[in-house]
């Protein structure tokens, strides 16, 4: 994982060699850039191997089994109280969030933490300026992940509970079909049915509403740092070349992706713990 972000914070640098220099040392180097790509190469690919053959198996196997234990050894007493579609929602919501969304957003948080360190090494060689302007960068950047990760975290939760509703009001009519067709009772059923379908939706639309408001404020993070490197080379002229700017702005860009897919991760790594934390809670 460090090579593979070694690799993408070299590769504009490396670029920008081979397009000034004479080619004499183009070999050289060029045999360094290979090693480390293959080296990134064989890095993820462990990481990968790790997390999606034996971390994320062995681990989905526990739950579900110490799930099914608790729901198979819990009284009489629990089923007649409990609600039938927030044991469901166990078996399925929670799990689903385990078992296929936590592990590649792991391997994303890892990924992309190392990404931003190499990206802001590379920035700090090229423009030492900008060094002072990082620490406010990340502070804006806390502050923003810090309010967006609450308000999902909570539509996280609400979502769960509408589909809890949601399937239950589905079992219970499966259950009791019959009667509801003796009775004439279908539309009213499709509608009720229909009219919980549309209230589990809402903090979904919600979630997504939100992630356009993240991408709109780290576009416009990443705007004002932009700004500040043209007007940088501008106040010092002839510290810089124009392969030097160009690798500033080019790793200001990736720096936002990076940014973005972190913050995004970080989000989905955190609800999905949540599902766990719930795991622990219902045994």
């Amino acid at each position: 994982m460090i090579a593979y972000a070694v690799l993408l914070g070299l590769m504009p640098y490396w670029l920008r060699f081979w397009a000034e220099s004479d080619g004499s040392p183009i070999r050289h180097y060029s045999g360094i850039y290979f090693l480390l790509a293959i080296g990134a190469f064989d890095g993820v690919t462990l990481t990968l191997a790790n997390i999606f053959l034996i971390i994320a198996p062995r681990s989905g196997n526990v739950l579900h089994a110490r799930l099914l234990h608790t729901s198979m050894a819990a009284p009489l007493s629990f089923f007649a109280t409990a609600d039938t579609g927030s044991i469901l929602n166990r078996f399925s919501s929670d799990k689903l969030m385990i078992d296929r969304r936590l592990p590649p957003c792991l391997l994303q948080v890892g990924q992309c933490l190392f990404t931003l360190l190499s990206q802001v090494i590379l920035l700090a060689v090229v423009q030492p300026l900008m060094v002072t302007i990082l620490p406010f960068t990340f502070i804006a950047v806390y502050f923003i992940q810090k309010f967006y990760l609450v308000t999902p975290r909570q539509l996280r939760f609400l979502e769960l509970e509408t589909k809890a509703s949601l399937n239950s009001s589905f079992l219970e009519t499966l259950e009791g079909v019959t009667t509801i067709r003796t009775f004439g009772w279908q539309q009213a059923f499709v509608k009720d049915n229909i009219a919980k379908l549309d209230q589990c939706l809402r903090p979904w639309y919600l979630m997504m509403c939100l992630q356009r408001w993240l991408n709109i404020a780290m576009d416009l993070i990443v705007l004002c740092i932009a700004m500040l490197v043209i007007s940088l080379v501008v106040v010092f002229k002839g510290t810089t070349t124009g392969g030097q700017i160009g690798i500033a702005l080019n790793v200001v860009l990736l720096a936002n992706q990076s940014l973005l897919k972190l913050v995004e991760s970080w989000t989905i790594m955190e609800t999905s713990l949540g599902a766990i934390s719930r795991l622990r809670a219902f045994e």
